[in-house]
């Protein structure tokens, strides 16, 4: 048989580095999640938010989220009545590579309507996705949509992340416009102010405030 006796050596690997396993896969139809009688829509108007997270993990059993159904989770009617709904799919929204333009907005429209306590639960969490996610976004709709909604999702998340917003405000400047002191909109003077007495600056804050 050709075999040769020896007391060391080396054994040549026999797992390509491209392996991969092919043990069955557990697939959940996501899709369900979002039928009107549903366990997680049933529950959606009357259990905290805490306890939703942990039923709507337990539900996708470690099965990320696409776009499609992000998009029909922000159209859920429930989210009318409590708006602070959208803070459950907060965490998905790192996984997918790519969000459509169209769902970030529908998204910004639903943070618009929340009010988020401050301390939160959910604190830490939202100010992570403003820095990595939000303000990028509320950037580019500054500059190419409508700046209304960026200004309104800005006073909602001022509260939250007021450095975040002040980076905003920075970002987007006019032309013409070198420091905050400049600024002469009053919609962007209103949020430097916020920003500032959020942050801990009052005395930023009543500069803008008093002028």
């Amino acid at each position: 048989m050709n075999i040769s006796l020896a007391s060391q050596g080396k054994v040549r690997c026999l797992i390509s580095k491209g392996w991969y396993s092919d043990n069955p896969i557990k697939v959940t139809d996501t899709a369900s999640l979002w039928a009107k009688d549903s366990l997680l829509r049933k529950q959606l108007l009357t259990r905290p938010l805490g306890e939703l997270r942990v039923l709507l993990k337990d539900l996708l059993e470690g099965v990320p989220l696409g776009e499609e159904d992000i998009s029909q989770f922000l159209r859920l009617p429930e989210l009318e009545t409590r708006p602070e709904l959208v803070l459950l799919i907060l965490p998905y929204l790192r996984r997918p590579p790519y969000l459509s333009t169209s769902t970030y907005e529908h998204l910004f429209h639903r943070l618009e309507k929340m009010a988020v306590p401050v301390p939160s639960p959910f604190h830490e969490e939202i100010r992570r996705f403003v820095r990595e996610k939000a303000l990028p976004l509320m950037v580019k709709f500054h500059r190419d949509g409508p700046r209304y909604l960026t200004y309104g999702v800005a006073r909602q998340l001022v509260r939250i992340d007021p450095w975040s917003v002040l980076r905003f405000i920075r970002a987007t400047r006019p032309h013409g416009v070198r420091r905050d002191r400049d600024e002469q909109d009053s919609d962007r003077r209103s949020l430097l102010a916020q920003a500032f007495a959020a942050s801990g600056r009052e005395d930023l804050a009543r500069h803008f405030q008093n002028e």
